[in-house]
């Protein structure tokens, strides 16, 4: 979890160093637009009390209201991506500058013949390019800390116990954790394959090379290195892709349980004259939102996570150059 904070802060003070104001607008577009979800949900239990008593004028505008509020989160949250993308852009080409810097900045050429420093820029050059979402990720996850922290709110208000459904998110997100650790490692462990299988690809496309390898007749001979290669390679990543799914699988399942819990327990309460049907609409409501909050925040620390491996590394490039 450290590594992700630190990614975060790295990532945010990045973003306002290359653009502030763009920064702050999406923020702004993505904190309003994140509330109004919790808010539809609220619309629907009083649309559904209303229009059960027959209260047909006051349905009729809290269904206006929410279809606004449902436009008003599509609009927000595309034009804040216009915003977050571009600086998500100068982001990454900031740091593409940085790792051309590390590469070339010392006068000898030693380090390039040095086989870990070698994979260490394969490894970053590979996974740079994630980091120009980093800035969305980072914007997203705390847009989905205050929509929970409201559907929470709301939940306590019908039941203290189902406070407990956000909570059942942590195993989802723990084992996330553990699963993207798993990928890292297969990564690590096959960098030296994979680095070998692009050299003899772009050795056996490169057009110098070419008539080599043809008067030397050692076309079979590349292609059966470059398989060799690339079998080792994909054994290891399919065996930690494996492991990871099922790892995520069973963290879903903890939460799939709880889901089920919180909807049979406001069901109880209706059948006992201690809920509405607005209410069982409610807990349905923000019971989904929760599952897609949970999803969505569990991909975003997976991908920051890696973000985190990757400034990992850059800051490893940086060090070996200054050494």
């Amino acid at each position: 979890m450290r590594r992700i904070v630190l990614s975060a802060v790295f990532v945010l003070r990045l973003a306002a160093a290359v653009d502030r104001g763009r920064l702050l607008r999406a923020v702004g577009l993505m904190t309003v637009g994140y509330l109004a979800t919790p808010v539809i949900a609220l619309g629907l239990r009083e649309f559904t009390e209303a229009a059960l008593a027959r209260r047909l004028e006051v349905a009729t505008w809290v269904i206006g209201g929410v279809a606004v509020l449902l436009v008003l989160e599509l609009m927000l949250g595309h034009f804040a991506h216009l915003s977050y993308f571009e600086v998500g852009e100068l982001a990454e080409t900031t740091l593409n500058e940085e790792l051309v810097r590390h590469v070339n900045g010392s006068p000898g050429l030693e380090r390039l013949d040095d086989p870990a420093f070698a994979d260490n820029v394969n490894l970053v050059r590979e996974e740079l390019g994630n980091t120009r979402t980093a800035v969305e990720s980072v914007l997203q996850l705390g847009g989905l800390a205050l929509q929970t922290a409201l559907t929470t709110v709301v939940l306590v208000t019908l039941d203290p116990r189902l406070a407990l459904l956000p909570l059942a998110a942590l195993p989802s997100v723990l084992v996330g954790r553990w699963a993207q650790n798993l990928l890292e490692s297969a990564k690590e462990a096959s960098a030296e394959n994979t680095r070998r299988t692009r050299h003899l690809l772009a050795l056996a496309t490169a057009p110098a090379s070419i008539k080599e390898i043809r008067l030397f007749h050692a076309e079979a001979a590349l292609l059966r290195e470059q398989d060799a290669n690339w079998s080792r390679t994909s054994a290891v990543l399919r065996r930690a892709h494996l492991r990871a799914a099922a790892l995520r699988a069973a963290g879903q399942l903890v939460f799939a349980l709880a889901y089920g819990g919180a909807i049979t327990l406001v069901l109880w309460q209706a059948e006992q004259g201690r809920a509405g049907v607005g209410d069982v609409i409610l807990v349905i409501t923000l019971a989904v939102q929760v599952s897609v909050q949970v999803a969505g925040a569990a991909t975003l620390l997976t991908g920051l996570q890696g973000v985190g491996r990757t400034l990992d590394r850059l800051t490893s490039l940086r060090d070996h150059g200054s050494g």
